[in-house]
């Protein structure tokens, strides 16, 4: 009887592994089996599993409802809703027929997926560790069902990582059929990749409607490359390239230009008013780069050609400058240590008020595009040389340098010609007679500029900050007009030289109080109220009398020795120089400045941060030198900034109230409402009138702005729009909207531009998302 249950029990232990229930066998060469019932044929080496089915070898892993091994082929034969997972790729299907050695086999029904992107078709083979071929196939990023955009072929042959080849595509929107292609060449990885971008639609009233067909170009890690062709309606054929390129951090540089030869003008410049055919040569070059060389040196360029000076107004979207005064080309190195800023720069510019009609409503002529830049002045070169303020011999003593050297330079002729000198009426010839002579203007020379400083900063107590200092100023001129010898100009002199002393005295004083819990946690807010007084005087001055470059500031107020040089320059008593720092003002100056500050300290969860929440600053002087004139006017613009900034709100206001000109308001305000999740909406609004010497005031523009921003799940838009309170016109808006329909995989972009001047301009363009990994 017992020797009866022992051989039962070694005939159980020998046919177990023909009928297992819910186990798993460890590893068969090489792969490790899992399933509700396993059985092993050992004579054919087959192993029949079924129910949970999951088979793992190397980085794989199957799963299906029954499956076949066959050890001798090394095969594995699959069936009922098949999922075959690796690190990449996910493969579905209905059936599976795989070889675990050299990884490749057939998927009846199959499905890859790989990140975003999906491919199938009714036979697909893994031809490759990573490639795939399949028939009556489609590809697709999109992940909603039915996709919202789709590719069907006959075949496709797809490398994940690398791309999908479809022969016969059709595109799909949503399951419909929109066209058919006979080749398509679609990217599945996520590296930048060489390949056509997708057309983009502009459409302008001068240009009419436009294609544009873009390649982009990945030459390598650190450069790339967009050629675009474009073909428009009524302007023509136009071509356009950016390169790209990285040295390293703080270093890279963009090269981009465009060509056209333009149908929508004549010869002159000016728009097109016949039918006879000419094609205008247009286009534009850039080159910007910034290279971060050893020893904190940096070197910069901008360099623009244009082929006329209407370029900028009519594309606005490929060059920056319509609306401005010149067009800047420059180049410069600097250096800056903790010491010193030394640079040398120059800078070429091209004038683009000859492009100005001041007539409004006039004819859209424009001024004269093809015009020579030869009234434009240069600065070639410009050097710098600045040290800080340092101590002397460790004391309180501190010393400082600025050196500035400027060369004013420009083509043919350094002076201009001016019929009615001093006369209201006054005008620059537009004919040269080639003889510098009285009332002429000086428009080139060399100019040096050193001015040593001393300052000796001490404290009155723990309240009050005493600031003196005292400070030289040496300019030296070379001026490079001749006059003729039978027509000498009075008081002229090509070299001429500048002195004079300046002294200051500053005192400064901080009252602070802080609001808020001690708790740790909550936040809590300092405010700072900083009042300034100084006293600034130039006792000694030294300059060339009645030399016509220097005009004549003695009868104005200290107050415009910042103001930008402007053409009321020209027609007043002051003349036009070089720039703001050929005025000298006698100066006996009392500036009241005081300021608040508002900080907030907040606890972000592990550290202390801090933020300057708001500032408000009141700026005035008081002009004594002014004060004993017939007329006296001593008190200055009063000056003020309001700057908040907080997380929901923003405002950033500057204002100058003129006392002496109707107490005229020449402000700026920001308005900025923020949403927590990125949206805004932005009001502008500027008020400027130039105020002249006998503070009357002239050209005066007022401006109102909106702008508005924000992200939703399936449109991101921005807009502004700037409109002339004076004329009660648009002067120009702008509007981009980015659809983004369900899927993640697709956005259609739509915006409208218009500039004043200018014309508009509305693009349509699709940007699919390819989902490569």
């Amino acid at each position: 009887m017992i020797r009866t249950a022992w051989i039962l029990l070694l005939l159980g232990i020998a046919l177990g592994p023909l009928s297992a229930h819910a186990i798993s066998l460890s590893q068969v060469e090489g792969i490790r089996l899992s399933a509700a019932d396993i059985s092993r044929d050992y004579e054919s080496k087959t192993i029949i599993l079924q129910g949970n089915v999951e088979i793992a070898f190397d980085d794989q892993v199957l799963k299906c409802d029954k499956a076949t091994v066959f050890q001798k082929t090394n095969e594995i034969h699959a069936s009922g809703n098949i999922l075959l997972a690796s690190k990449d790729t996910v493969v579905e299907g209905t059936s599976i027929k795989f070889n675990y050695k050299t990884k490749l086999g057939q998927i009846q029904d199959g499905i890859v997926r790989s990140g975003q992107v999906a491919f199938e078709g009714e036979v697909l083979e893994k031809t490759g560790e990573q490639t795939y071929f399949g028939k009556k196939a489609q590809y697709t990023a999109c992940t909603t069902c039915p996709a919202g955009w789709s590719f069907s072929g006959q075949e496709i042959d797809a490398e994940i990582g690398g791309y999908a080849y479809i022969k016969y595509p059709v595109l799909r929107i949503a399951d419909f059929p929109i066209f058919i292609l006979p080749r398509i060449l679609i990217p599945l990885k996520s590296d930048r990749q060489s390949g056509l971008l997708v057309p983009s639609l502009d459409f302008s009233k001068k240009a009419g409607a436009a294609i544009t067909q873009s390649y982009f170009w990945a030459i390598n890690r650190s450069k790339d490359a967009t050629l675009s062709l474009q073909q428009s309606e009524r302007r023509g054929f136009k071509t356009l390239l950016e390169y790209r390129y990285v040295l390293g951090p703080g270093s890279a540089g963009t090269f981009q230009g465009a060509y056209i030869e333009d149908r929508t003008f004549t010869l002159q410049g000016n728009p097109k008013n016949s039918d006879a055919e000419f094609f205008l040569p247009r286009g534009y070059l850039q080159y910007r780069h910034q290279y971060q060389l050893p020893d904190n040196i940096t070197q910069r360029m901008q360099l623009t050609y244009l082929t006329d000076i209407r370029y900028p107004r009519d594309f606005a979207d490929e060059l920056q400058g319509h609306g401005d005064p010149a067009l800047e080309s420059n180049m410069s190195v600097t250096q800056n240590t903790e010491t010193q800023h030394r640079s040398i720069e120059g800078a070429f510019y091209v004038n683009l008020l000859k492009n100005y009609d001041p007539s409004p409503g006039g004819p859209d002529k424009n001024g004269d595009a093809l015009s020579r830049n030869d009234d434009a002045v240069h600065r070639w070169p410009e050097v710098r040389w600045n040290f800080t303020d340092r101590p002397m011999w460790g004391t309180n003593l501190h010393w400082g340098l600025d050196f500035n050297y400027v060369h004013f330079i420009r083509r043919d002729f350094s002076y201009d010609d001016v019929t009615g000198a001093g006369a209201p009426g006054a005008e620059v010839k537009t004919a040269r007679d080639g003889q510098f002579r009285d009332g002429d203007l000086i428009r080139t020379g060399h100019r040096m500029i050193i001015e040593p400083k001393l300052t000796y900063p001490f404290r009155i107590g723990k309240a009050v900050t005493v600031t003196p200092s005292v400070k030289y100023n040496e300019t030296q001129y070379r001026f490079t007009a001749e006059p003729d010898p039978g027509f000498p100009v009075s008081n002229y002199s090509q070299n001429a030289v500048r002195r004079y002393v300046q002294t200051d005295l500053s005192l400064e004083t901080i009252f602070s109080s802080v609001y808020g819990e001690k708790d740790g946690k909550s936040n809590r807010y300092k405010h700072e109220f900083i009042p300034e007084v100084s006293f600034s005087q130039i006792p000694w001055a030294e300059r060339p009398l009645g030399h016509p470059f220097f005009g004549d500031f003695e009868k104005q107020p200290y107050s415009r020795y910042n103001e930008a040089v402007s053409t009321q320059d020209f027609y007043g008593s002051s003349g036009l120089q070089f720039d703001y720092k050929d005025r000298l003002f006698d100066k006996e100056i009392y500036t009241l400045k005081l300021t608040n500050n508002w900080v907030r300290k907040s606890f972000n969860g592990s550290d202390w941060v801090y933020n300057k929440i708001a500032t408000l600053r009141l700026q005035q002087s008081y002009d004594v030198i002014e004060s004993r004139r017939d007329k006296p006017e001593p008190w200055s613009p009063i000056n003020t900034l309001l700057d908040i900034r907080l997380d929901n709100f923003e405002t950033h206001t500057v204002a100058d109230l003129y006392p002496y000109a109707k107490n005229n308001l020449n402000w700026f305000t920001r308005i900025r409402f923020i949403g927590d999740f990125g949206g805004y909406l932005e009001l502008t609004y500027a008020e400027k009138a130039y105020v002249t010497e006998d503070n009357t005031l002239t050209n005066k523009t007022e401006n109102a702005g909106t702008g508005m921003g924000f992200q939703t799940k399936f449109m991101d838009f921005t807009g502004k729009v700037n409109f002339n309170v004076i004329s009660s016109e648009f002067e120009g808006w702008e509007y981009v909207a980015n659809f983004k329909p369900p899927g993640d995989c697709w956005t259609i972009k739509f915006g409208h531009r218009q500039t004043a001047g200018s014309d508009d301009v509305y693009k349509f363009s699709f940007n699919f998302e390819f989902g490569g990994v």
